[in-house]
């Protein structure tokens, strides 16, 4: 054994990092494995799950007669039934836990609502997009085109959506991303 033996030659390591990018004025999530950490994900549940127990209401505010207002609290059955289960996979629950966590995770949260043909809602959807862009029609109606991680998209009428926003400062839209943070 030679004591001044030639080192093996090793192959430099490669670290990548895939960071959450804002190009442009839309909204861009980190491709989801941020949520795969487990700090992460205990800094937030404890928000989520307070988010998750909390029950849903519809309030209305009605112009009385007399000038005065009235406050009227799931004043239609259909919507209090929507609210308990807003679509056929998921509980209201699930439904808020989950919108929680794409608030807390990239600013941003989307539900989109789906309507009968007489215009009464009849399903509520939260958009598990990748990034989100602004538009606009010949007639300036607001559009929002979804990224869907499957790689295709979906177009839809800003009217139709409940769009919750964090830190919300930067954008005229959109609520800003913790990532910068």
């Amino acid at each position: 054994m030679a004591l001044f033996a030639k080192k093996k030659e090793v192959a430099p390591v490669q670290q990548v990092y895939k960071l959450m990018t804002d190009m442009g004025r839309g909204f861009y999530a980190w491709d989801g494995k941020l949520y795969h950490s487990d700090i992460v994900r205990s800094c937030i549940k404890p928000r989520t799950k307070a988010i998750g127990k909390a029950i849903a209401k519809h309030v209305r505010t009605v112009l009385q007669e007399d000038g005065s207002k009235k406050i009227d609290v799931n004043p239609e059955p259909y919507m209090r039934f929507l609210l308990e289960e807003p679509n056929e996979y998921m509980t209201g629950q699930m439904m808020q836990e989950k919108v929680a966590n794409q608030l807390a995770l990239n600013g941003n949260a989307f539900i989109l609502i789906l309507k009968d043909d007489f215009g009464v809602p009849n399903g509520l959807y939260p958009i598990p997009c990748t990034s989100v862009e602004k538009r606009t029609d010949d007639s300036g109606e607001m559009y929002l085109r979804f990224w869907l991680p499957t790689g295709k998209y979906l177009d839809e009428y800003y009217g139709n959506l409940i769009h919750l926003r964090d830190d919300y400062l930067k954008d005229d839209i959109f609520g800003d991303a913790p990532a910068e943070a």
